[in-house]
């Protein structure tokens, strides 16, 4: 797939597989922030994994880092209070 990422397994690999494709380019074809890519990709593994642990595992990031860059896109809300 040229331009973008996806997985067949969702973010996290277990469970029911989950389509999840990320573009690299926008609309006009110019090539995407890594801020804008990177807010996404931790936008689909919050809501495919559902707990901040697994999130910041996968992502091999430490929570506090996730929760800093959730308030850095204003993603300040996390699932489950966790």
């Amino acid at each position: 797939m040229i331009g973008s990422l996806g997985t067949s397994h969702g973010i996290g690999g277990i469970g029911m597989p989950n389509q999840v494709t990320i573009n690299l380019y926008d609309e006009t074809g110019q090539l995407r922030s890594w801020r804008d890519i990177e807010r996404e990709v931790i936008k689909h593994a919050i809501a495919d994994l559902k707990s901040m642990t697994l999130v910041a595992k996968r992502l091999g990031i430490g929570r506090s880092t996730l929760y800093r860059k959730m308030g850095e896109y204003g993603e300040a809300e996390s699932p489950g209070g966790e």
